[in-house]
């Protein structure tokens, strides 16, 4: 009988132990497991702790660490890092406090929750309330989210609907995209699903740096927008790059009646814009598009410019880019003329990855009408280059430059004023083939050259060819200094039957600068030149067999540089001499383009590289550098010196002075008032100082707005005929007006070559001119002509003006 008590006992405590202790449980909404339970039978409430899981009868799977269910109220409240899964919605709510009410099916969320849609979106709020039976989540405070594509969106208060994927939000909305654009909306509806969203009352304030410029504040206003992944669309807008002014309008516009931004194809396209200047409208444009800023290059038209020249007349050019590909693409440039027949230019570049290639070409019809000085016939032009990276195993580096230069006509490329990469002299054309290696201290350039001068009618062409110069450094060491080997040759036909062929070998030595107890800082340079070449019909070199020449040179060179310094100021001093020797004989280069300056005096070989000036001189000279520490400049400089020779060179360029025994005594000489004035003089007086042989003046001052530069040149006597005037003045009226002139005076010819007035107004986002030019020409069918037209430059997009508003 005992025994069947006891067995008794203790069924009735393992009976208990599993409904009153165990971590596990039934309640009628909800299976309830954690560390520790608690039932409450007298308020029909379970209290669980410590790792809580709780799943309801309609799919909510609740974490915490504690859980009160009252089963009267049928209400669960979870706390301390709670999160609420819906697995029918694939959802989660995440807080510290959250109430489910079964009764009325909703789920309260107290403080700080984060609501997790996935794949789609994830908010940041409080105080939500989901209503399971209208299928909506809400919150009236602050809200942060961000979308699968990395968009940032912050909300005063929002309404989620669960079954349709969409969010609403009315009051301050502001949404910041993946290039830090900033989109302020008063009205936004959101489709999660779809990652699209659409809101009124628009205004975007764009990344400074996205038209590359931190001065901007590009921004756009608008009545709504609809935004997808793939496209952007604008109702009502109105955008400009220009700098906030208050509440000021800004100087430019583009409003249109829809933008439409296609991220796919990164355009932008406009219907029914204008574009305004100061709020006035000033051009209609009833559609048309560009690339957005994150596009490098892509296909379509480019800023149209207005010509106009005295030979052609006025008219448009109508750019079209072609992005054929990565590595290639294609440049039309028609010009459409109003009086004369069209002009079609194309540039084609190509890239690959060891070579570089740039096409540019041209065709013209030819003139209308002609006329004596418009001579009849098309006319064409074809530059071409091409640069090479050879990649030889042998060499470091190896590289080949090909360009081919032709034209059909000679003043073609002046008149049409063509512009391309590949044309910088409308005048000379050079067609070449050049190569380049290196490897190490070893250099070698070889090069092919075919010149047209297209001044001339005769002997306009010039052949150089092969061309090379080979250089290598030998020694270069603490105790000798540096020895350099070079080797340049060439073959060269010009003037039509004039041939010289060279062979020119230098072996180059420089000490390192000795510096004396006293000061003195000595160096050593040398020279042993061997020279080689034949010649036919030259009026300067021996026309007999090979010339066989060996020059050498050595110079000895002593300079005391002499510092004084104080707080205020540092001052410089450096006396120089050298002592040149050169025993034998050279050709006679009496009439050779060499003028004696400052920044040759102490030139070991102040002439070409196939001559060595022969002859014993001695060239004496300083500089002296005034430094003011309080303004931070140079504020004196000068540097003067002349050349003494033992006896009269007659071989040597009679425009150089160093035809004499005595030089020309050559200086310069630059004072700075200040940061903004200034005044230089560069002279050659003549050796017995009566006159001066060149003169050079050249100024900048400031005196308020007012700019002023002048740069004056005069040669006399041997050196030259020239003298003329390029002066400039500017007057500043204000930060953003300046008033612009500019002339040059030719007083050899008593013509001022051209005149150029210019009022411009000018800001962070808009340039605006008007701007009269008078030119002079005597070349064929080049004509002299006024014009004067108005010039408008809207930034970022480019440069438009008017055609003249003169007529010759």
């Amino acid at each position: 009988m005992k025994n069947k008590i006891s067995h008794t006992i203790k069924f009735i405590f393992f009976i208990v132990n599993i409904f009153f202790f165990s971590s596990f449980i039934y309640a009628d909404e909800f299976e309830i497991s954690a560390q520790k339970i608690e039932v409450d039978n007298k308020d029909e409430t379970i209290f669980a702790e410590g790792d809580v899981i709780a799943i309801s009868d309609d799919g909510l799977i609740i974490n915490a660490q504690e859980v009160t269910y009252n089963k009267k109220n049928n209400t669960l409240e979870a706390k301390k890092s709670v999160l609420v899964k819906d697995e029918n919605l694939n959802s989660e709510i995440r807080g510290n406090n959250i109430l489910l009410d079964k009764k009325n099916q909703k789920i309260l969320s107290f403080g700080k929750t984060y609501i997790n849609f996935k794949d789609n979106y994830n908010l940041v709020t409080s105080d939500i309330i989901f209503d399971r039976n209208k299928n909506t989540i809400e919150s009236n405070n602050l809200t942060s989210g961000l979308d699968k594509e990395g968009n940032k969106l912050t909300l005063d208060n929002f309404v989620y609907h669960t079954q349709n994927f969409n969010l609403r939000s009315k009051g301050k909305i502001q949404m910041i995209d993946t290039l830090n654009n900033n989109y302020f909306f008063k009205d936004i509806f959101v489709d999660v699903k779809n990652s699209k969203f659409a809101g009124s009352d628009l205004s975007v304030i764009f990344n400074k740096n996205t038209f590359d410029n931190n001065d901007n504040d590009p921004r756009l206003v608008a009545n709504s927008a609809i935004v997808s992944k793939d496209k952007t669309i604008v109702q009502k807008g109105i955008f400009t790059t220009c700098k906030k002014r208050d509440e000021k309008c800004p100087p430019w516009t583009i409003g249109a009646d829809q933008i439409t931004h296609d991220k796919e194809k990164k355009t932008i396209y406009y219907k029914k814009a204008w574009l305004k200047v100061y709020d006035m409208p000033i051009m209609y444009f009833p559609k048309f598009f560009h690339p957005d800023p994150t596009v490098n290059r892509q296909s379509g038209f480019l800023t149209p410019t207005i010509t106009n020249s005295s030979s052609i007349g006025a008219g448009i050019n109508l750019p079209y880019y072609f992005a054929l590909a990565d590595h290639k693409d294609l440049t039309i440039k028609p010009k459409i003329y109003y009086s004369e027949n069209p002009l079609i230019q194309t540039e084609y570049r190509h890239v690959t990855k060891q070579s570089k290639t740039i096409i540019d070409a041209s065709y013209h019809s030819g003139y209308k009408k002609t006329t004596s000085t418009k001579t009849g016939g098309s006319r064409n032009h074809l530059f071409l280059k091409s640069n090479i990276d050879l990649a030889l195993s042998n060499f470091d580096e190896s590289n080949a430059e090909l360009n081919i230069q032709r034209t059909s006509n000679d003043t073609y490329l002046r008149i049409h004023n063509l512009e391309s990469e590949l044309i910088t002299n409308n005048s000379l054309l050079n067609s070449n083939l050049d190569f380049a290696f290196s490897k190490n201290d070893m250099s070698l350039n070889l090069d092919f050259n075919v010149y047209k001068n297209l001044n001339k009618t005769d002997n306009r062409y010039e052949y150089i060819a092969p061309n090379f110069d080979f250089r290598n450094k030998l020694l270069s060491s603490e105790k000798y200094g540096n020895f350099d080997f070079k080797s340049l040759g060439y073959y060269k036909n010009y003037n039509s039957n004039i041939k010289e062929t060279f062979l020119i070998n230098d072996l180059l030595w420089k000490s390192n600068n000795y510096l004396s107890y006293n000061g003195l800082i000595t160096n050593l340079e040398g020279n042993l030149k061997n020279l080689n070449y034949d010649s036919e019909k030259s009026a300067l070199l021996k026309n007999d067999n090979t010339n066989i020449e060996i020059a050498p040179v050595l110079a000895l060179k002593t300079s005391y540089p002499l510092k004084k310094e104080s707080s205020k100021k540092n001052e410089i001093l450096s006396p120089a001499l050298m002592i040149r020797y050169a025993p034998l004989s050279m050709n006679n280069l009496e009439n050779d383009q060499l003028r004696l300056t400052t920044d040759n005096l102490f030139s070991l070989n102040k002439i070409d590289n196939i001559t060595i000036e022969n002859g014993t001189t001695l060239t004496i000279g300083a500089d002296y550098n005034y430094y003011d520490k309080n303004l931070g400049l140079n504020r004196f400089e000068s540097s003067f010196g002349q050349v003494y020779s033992l006896s009269n060179n007659t071989n040597m360029p009679n425009q150089s002075s160093l035809d004499q025994k005595t030089s020309d005594l050559v200086g310069k000489i630059k004072y700075n008032f200040d940061q903004h004035n200034s005044l230089s003089y560069n002279f050659s007086l003549d050796h017995n100082f009566a006159e001066t042989n060149y003169d050079e003046i050249s100024t900048t001052f400031k005196v308020n707005n007012l700019v002023a530069n002048f740069d004056y040149i005069k040669e006399s006597n041997f050196v030259g005929d020239n003298n003329f005037l390029n002066a400039g003045l500017k007057l500043e009226i204000d930060p953003s007006n300046s008033l612009n002139f500019k002339t040059r005076k030719n007083f050899k010819t008593d013509i001022t070559e051209f005149y150029n007035l210019q009022y411009l107004y000018e800001n962070d986002c808009l340039k605006a001119g008007i701007e009269f030019n008078r030119s002079y020409y005597n070349d064929k069918d080049l004509e002299s002509g006024d014009t004067l037209l108005f010039t408008l430059t809207i930034i970022p997009f480019g440069k438009i003006n008017t055609p003249s508003l003169l007529t010759n």
